[in-house]
């Protein structure tokens, strides 16, 4: 009952309304254009797995790059002003994308020359764009429903992930992909308009120093104190590294090895979100996260079974249950060493460790599509998904191996 009146009282601010609603645009937006590029470049270019791979790179190496630095600087930003501006240029962006794949041909130059490096930009500004947003969201919550705000938040993410394949799908056999990005133009634009009415307290630039090199120096000295979470946080990133490939490989999946179309693969991705709200709501039933340890393994053997399995499945019902459990071991792993990770963590670490595990888990998938792009163009589909499977059990094996030999990890705390 306290969580829906929570939820009231976020749908009442209308700060906190308008930025839920502007989360689901924009999302929604980014996930069509996203997928629909990947499936296009992949089935309408030469050397198409490894031209499908870097797209999702590009798209997505600049949270790697940006992230730490966005985060570090917020408090000496005018996140309102920011904000609109992001979506304003990344509407700019693609209004260019529209006209290059509208008066281009696919070709390596043009490829390479010209619609990777608008990917490359429009990725950037999305990488400062989201943080902003969530502080954002942060700012406009008050302190006793700051939590339901940001569980919300998150639920309306998944959720727009979850429909955007379905819209996707929709648009590029309709209309073309054309007016993929056209739509994600007019979300970006939608957005600015809504974020420029919100009101929130005046911005006061902070005069503080920011050490950034110094700040993340605290953090691996506490990693190397605590091994055993380091271990942890380190199995959540080589799940990241593995699994966070599926832009890549689940058009490779749908077209090479079972010969359908853009509709199964936007069924296929539909699963995968699918899953992951499955695995949200699985994390609630958890009363202590004393044996997420062991659970975070398990979940890393399971995934890598279900991997090797996928080339075996002739049919898109056999195949779909390994990617619906691949999937959800996924996220229940990033949800359970998040929980870790945050209630172990010293009061003046947290913000930090909280960065560093969206950075480890979400801006990964950048250099894991394009991994995956290169194993499964060197390896083939078949032999490609039984090397990557296999990688990520010897990966949990090692590390379980060497989290018990660390392991300090204090047990007596329970999630509340």
């Amino acid at each position: 009952m306290k969580f829906l009146a929570n939820i009231s009282s976020i749908i009442s601010n209308r700060n906190l309304a308008t930025l839920m609603t502007t989360a689901f645009i924009s999302l929604m937006g980014m996930t069509v254009q996203r997928l629909i590029i990947t499936w296009h470049i992949y089935t309408k270019t030469d050397n198409s797995i490894f031209n499908a791979g870097v797209a999702t790179f590009l798209m997505l190496l600049p949270e790697l790059i940006v992230g730490p630095y966005i985060g570090a600087y917020m408090e000496h930003l005018n996140k309102k002003k920011l904000a609109v501006k992001i979506q304003l240029y990344q509407a700019v962006v693609n209004f260019i994308l529209v006209v290059a794949v509208s008066t281009l041909s696919l070709n390596s130059s043009n490829i390479y020359f010209i619609i990777f490096p608008l990917l490359f930009i429009h990725g950037m500004l999305n990488s400062a764009f989201v943080p902003t947003k969530n502080t954002l969201v942060t700012a406009c919550a008050d302190k006793e429903i700051l939590g339901s705000a940001l569980s919300l938040h998150s639920t309306i993410n998944n959720l727009s992930r979850f429909m955007a394949p379905t819209v996707a799908v929709y648009i590029y056999t309709k209309f073309g992909i054309q007016s993929c990005f056209i739509f994600n133009t007019i979300c970006h634009l939608l957005v600015a308009a809504s974020i420029g009415t919100i009101r929130v307290m005046r911005h006061v630039p902070s005069e503080s120093k920011v050490e950034i090199l110094k700040m993340w120096k605290d953090v691996l000295l506490y990693y190397k104190t605590e091994k055993s979470l380091g271990l942890l946080m380190l199995s959540s990133y080589c799940m990241s590294l593995i699994v966070n490939g599926y832009s890549t490989f689940i058009p490779v999946l749908t077209k090479d090895l079972l010969s359908l179309d853009i509709e199964s693969n936007g069924l296929f991705q539909q699963s995968l979100f699918c899953a992951a709200i499955l695995a949200g709501m699985t994390m609630i039933n958890f009363s202590s996260y004393k044996k997420f340890p062991m659970y975070i393994f398990t979940c890393m053997v399971i995934a890598g079974v279900m991997i090797i399995c996928i080339p075996f499945q002739y049919n898109f019902y056999s195949m779909l249950p390994m990617i619906v459990i691949m999937s959800f071991c996924f996220t229940l792993l990033k949800n359970m060493n998040r929980v870790t990770q945050i209630n172990q963590a010293p009061p003046e670490l947290k913000a930090r460790i909280i960065t560093l595990e969206w950075l480890l888990t979400s801006s990964f998938a950048g250099p894991s599509n394009l991994i995956a792009a290169g194993v499964l163009n060197y390896l083939g589909p078949r032999n490609g998904f039984i090397f990557l499977g296999s990688l990520l059990i010897v990966f949990a094996v090692l590390l379980h191996g060497n989290y018990r030999k660390s392991s300090n990890f204090n047990s007596k705390v329970s999630l509340m």
